[in-house]
């Protein structure tokens, strides 16, 4: 869990490239036979490239943090979900790719 702040703080500070992006969804009624094309916001993205700074396939590493809701703020908390590989278009969504996102991030600040 990171705040807006702790985050763009990080990238400033490790030249890692970020985006921050709206999360939107269609709405989908039971009663209609189709969706709507009516999208609402249901949150935020914050993807980062290569937060180990390494050089290869990491450099195709994007990790992905969310946050729920419409506001957005420096204090708005941003929970991790997937660190997704353009070299291979897996997603790893997992605890332990949670932990090590968490830990890289924590390291790279100190130094």
């Amino acid at each position: 869990m990171k705040t807006l702040t702790e985050l763009k703080a990080f990238c400033e500070k490790n030249n890692v490239r970020y985006e921050l992006q709206k999360k939107m969804n269609r709405a989908r009624f039971p009663w209609e036979n189709e969706e709507n094309d009516e999208r609402y916001q249901v949150g935020w993205s914050f993807g980062m490239n290569n937060i180990a700074g390494r050089s290869g396939k990491s450099e195709w590493q994007w990790t992905w943090f969310e946050a729920y809701g419409t506001e957005l703020n420096d204090e708005t908390i941003f929970f991790f979900t997937e660190r997704y590989s353009q070299v291979n278009g897996k997603s790893n969504t997992g605890l332990h790719e949670m932990i090590q996102a968490e830990e890289t991030i924590e390291r790279r600040m100190k130094n």
